[in-house]
């Protein structure tokens, strides 16, 4: 690898392929060189900075297949949480409790693999802070639109049709509100999402309070 390639290489474990920052993974830095190496044949040294090199790297692709299938796990249960739910008096406490544990579970079952995205507002996120490669980033958005369509079609098969129609899959729609107003709730509860986010998975600075 020439000098231009080494120096690319060094500010490479800015830019993380997940959660987990590639200086805490020793093995991690080591693939990552490697498949900068490979791509240092084929692709032109710009092409690294949006993190063409993961191409090369099986931890890539072992990553997009988690982000499918932690995507349609979240898919199925979320429909069946809001199926469940339809039995209780305030269906939407039900949902919002049930669903904060399935999501906590499995960020606890995924985060060490893929970095437990599961959401494209999530991966665009990282993408804009420089926590994910762009090829990395787009990879699993595509994976995560697919695995929650696959998770909506095996529930669809696994309830009868008048029950899928009576809750609509577990869709959102915009009910009595404006479109001005369902804009304005979608702005701030992503704001929420991504507040706690930043403050926590992508804050180096926790693991001393967190562990």
């Amino acid at each position: 690898v020439d000098a231009e390639m080494k120096e690319i290489a060094n500010r490479i474990p800015k830019n993380k392929s997940n959660l987990i920052p590639y200086e805490a993974l020793p093995e991690e830095r080591d693939e990552v060189n490697s498949s900068i190496n490979k791509a240092s044949a084929y692709l032109p040294p710009a092409f690294l900075f949006v993190g063409a090199h993961e191409l090369f790297s099986a931890s890539l692709y072992k990553s997009a297949v988690m982000e499918i299938i932690g995507s349609i796990g979240q898919c199925y249960f979320h429909i069946a949480i809001v199926l469940g739910s339809q039995a209780f008096t305030y269906p939407p406490a039900v949902i919002g409790f049930v669903s904060a544990l399935v999501i906590a579970l499995y960020i606890y079952q995924f985060a060490m693999t893929s970095g437990a995205h599961f959401n494209p507002l999530i991966t665009m996120a990282s993408m804009a802070s420089s926590h994910l490669p762009i090829v990395r980033g787009l990879l699993y958005i595509g994976c995560q639109v697919l695995g929650w369509y696959i998770g909506a079609e095996i529930m669809r098969a696994s309830v009868s049709r008048d029950l899928a129609l009576s809750v609509g899959l577990g869709a959102c729609s915009p009910g009595d509100k404006t479109y001005e107003q369902a804009f304005a709730i979608e702005f701030m509860c992503s704001f929420m999402l991504l507040f706690p986010v930043y403050g926590t998975a992508f804050n180096l600075r926790q693991r001393e309070v967190f562990g």
